[in-house]
C-alpha cells in the first residue's frame, strides 16, 4: 500500500510505516513526476519492503513492541515464562484500562474473562459478559483500548450497524487507525505461539 502526502516542502521523502510506503511530495508536484521518481527508486523500495517483511515475520510482538526472541521478551517482562505469567499481566493491564473505559463510556459489563481465542479479538455475549483475547497483549495500548471500546459498545448494539460504529466513534474517534493496525498485523499474531 502506498500513501501520498502533499506538503509545503521542496524535498521528497520516502518512508515505511506498518509495511506501508508513505511518500511526502511538494504540493504542486505532478503524479507524472512522482511516477518517474518511484520508477528510479523501485529497487530500493522492494529491497526495503523485503527486509521489513522478514523482520516483522521473525520478531515477536508485545504491546506493539518488537522483540527478537522469547528470551528478550521475558527479560523485558521480568517473568519466568510460565503459562500463567501472561494471563497475570493481561488481567492486571486489561482491568486497569477497562476501569477507565467503563467510567468514560458509562457502559459496564456483567463479567470479564480473558481467553486465548482463535479468530476474534473480543466477544460480547447477550448476558452482557465480555471475553477478551489474551493475544491482545501483542497489540499497542491504543489498539487494546479500541477492542475494549468495541465490546463495550456491543452492550448497547449487538451488531455492526451504523449505530454501533457511531457509538465506537463517539468514544474512540481514532478507531480507524487501530482497526487498520489489526488488519496489517492480525494474521501474524493469530499464527504465533509464544503467549
Amino acid at each position: 500500500k502506498c500513501i501520498i502526502n502533499r506538503k509545503a516542502k521542496k524535498n521528497i521523502i520516502f518512508r515505511f510505516q506498518n509495511r506501508e510506503l508513505h511518500i511526502s511530495i511538494p504540493k504542486r508536484f505532478t503524479l507524472k513526476e512522482l511516477k518517474k521518481i518511484i520508477e528510479n527508486k523501485k529497487d530500493w523500495i522492494f529491497e526495503k519492503l523485503e527486509y521489513i517483511n522478514s523482520e516483522v515475520e521473525n520478531n515477536l510482538l508485545f504491546l506493539g513492541m518488537s522483540f527478537k526472541n522469547k528470551e528478550e521478551l521475558i527479560t523485558y517482562c521480568n517473568i519466568t515464562y510460565e503459562s500463567n505469567d501472561f494471563y497475570f499481566i493481561a488481567e492486571k493491564l486489561f482491568k486497569e484500562r477497562l476501569d477507565k473505559l467503563t467510567k468514560h463510556t458509562g457502559l459496564y459489563p456483567e463479567k470479564i474473562r480473558i481467553k486465548k481465542l482463535k479468530t476474534a479479538w473480543g466477544i460480547c455475549y447477550r448476558n452482557k459478559s465480555i471475553t477478551l483475547n489474551l493475544l491482545l497483549l501483542c497489540c499497542p495500548i491504543n489498539v487494546i483500548d479500541y477492542v475494549k471500546i468495541q465490546e463495550l459498545s456491543h452492550l448497547k448494539h449487538m451488531n455492526h450497524s451504523r449505530n454501533f460504529w457511531n457509538e465506537v466513534n463517539s468514544f474512540f474517534p481514532q478507531f480507524k487507525e487501530s482497526k487498520n493496525w489489526l488488519k496489517v498485523n492480525g494474521t501474524k499474531i493469530f499464527h504465533q505461539d509464544y503467549l
